[in-house]
């Protein structure tokens, strides 16, 4: 009987190129949400207008930040942008 194990075959390695990208996307994500929560909690200085944001202008940085990530480097590492799932990936060696 043949062991289970040895039919998974090894994913090929696509070098440097996919971690720089993985790291590039998980940043950009992260940069761009967090930057516009912190628009929504930040109270604007006296004299100024409050800028218009709310839960949906944060959800929509969310889809339009992750549809250009996707579209613009899903070639070179694969596209999963979560920062749990790239760990995980990279543990794993799938990048």
């Amino acid at each position: 009987m043949a062991d289970a194990t040895s039919a998974v075959p090894e994913p090929a390695d696509r070098g440097t190129s996919a971690y720089i990208a993985e790291f590039i996307g998980t940043f950009a994500l992260v940069f761009f949400i967090t930057m516009a929560v912190s628009l929504f909690i930040e109270q604007a200085p006296e004299g100024l207008p409050q800028p218009f944001i709310d839960w949906s202008v944060i959800g929509l940085v969310h889809v339009f930040v992750l549809f250009m990530l996707i579209q613009t480097l899903a070639l070179a590492s694969g596209a999963h942008f979560n920062p749990a799932v790239t760990v995980a990936m990279t543990a794993l060696r799938q990048i």
